[in-house]
């Protein structure tokens, strides 16, 4: 909990790992799932700041594979969910191969490629992991650059992120939460491992800790990330062909909560 530059709660609560009985630690570093996707339309933004890129480009530029229907679809419209294509999490054959680390992304373009779009580019919008997934793609083509590569050396070693990472499964990290899943009957059992070789990627596939989190919004919301042109646009509501006016910006929510009180954010979850 923090409120301007002062931290007002900093505490870990229940366990890190329920077999040993280990207490959650404050900088315990967890898989954030889609909190990613705000670093993943921070880095197209920065990318077009340094000329790599508009968000006008259409997709077809960067991914020459992707079967758009004949839609034209924007690097914009990837990022606030109104692209109206399948989402790789309602795609059933993923659903199948999200267990196989060795699954070759060469493929995905082919699998998204397989279903019709939802609805007409930008006159609707639907939570979609495809997309931001795609945008990894293109953040890798224009910064020449690994994914991973980009996050890791361009936004968390800037800010002094030293416990955020792109999530590996198979590494050994430093008091990194286990994953849990509670059952209906109240039993509660290991997740499974996510492999993150190849899913979710761009979509959710960042690991971090709440120390390093808060260090970010800061950084993000002080100007520090984004040159003010793009911080606007990341957190101004979206619209639709016809001008309806969305609940979301550029890979980040905006709306109001409970309160009626203006609300910028970004949950996430994956398995456990």
């Amino acid at each position: 909990v923090v409120k301007g530059n002062d931290t007002l709660l900093m505490k870990g609560y229940g366990k890190a790992n329920v077999e040993w009985d280990v207490p959650m630690p404050p900088d315990a570093m967890f898989e954030i799932g889609s909190v990613t996707k705000q670093f993943t339309a921070a880095a197209i933004l920065q990318l077009r700041d340094a000329g790599k890129l508009s968000l006008d480009d259409e997709i077809t530029k960067w991914l020459p594979d992707l079967d758009t229907r004949g839609n034209r679809i924007s690097v914009r419209r990837l990022l606030d969910h109104t692209s109206g294509m399948v989402g790789l999490t309602e795609i059933p054959e993923v659903q199948q191969l999200s267990w196989n680390p060795n699954f070759p992304r060469d493929s995905v373009i082919a699998l998204i490629n397989r279903y019709p779009f939802q609805f007409p580019t930008g006159t609707m919008q639907m939570y979609n992991n495809s997309a931001f997934w795609l945008a990894g793609l293109i953040i890798e083509k224009a910064s020449r650059m690994t994914y991973k590569d980009y996050v890791e050396q361009r936004m968390f070693a800037p800010l002094g992120m030293t416990r955020s990472m792109y999530c590996n499964s198979s590494e050994n990290v430093p008091r990194r939460a286990h994953g849990y899943i509670v059952y209906n009957n109240g039993v509660i059992s290991r997740g499974p491992k996510n492999a993150h070789t190849w899913l979710p990627f761009a979509a959710g596939s960042l690991c971090s800790t709440a120390g390093d989190l808060v260090t970010w919004a800061k950084a993000l919301h002080a100007g520090k990330v984004l040159s003010p042109r793009s911080y606007q646009e990341m957190i101004t509501p979206a619209k639709l062909n016809d001008g309806t006016v969305l609940r979301y910006g550029l890979g980040i929510a905006v709306q109001k909560d409970s309160r009626g009180l203006p609300y910028i954010g970004q949950g996430g979850s994956v398995l456990g």
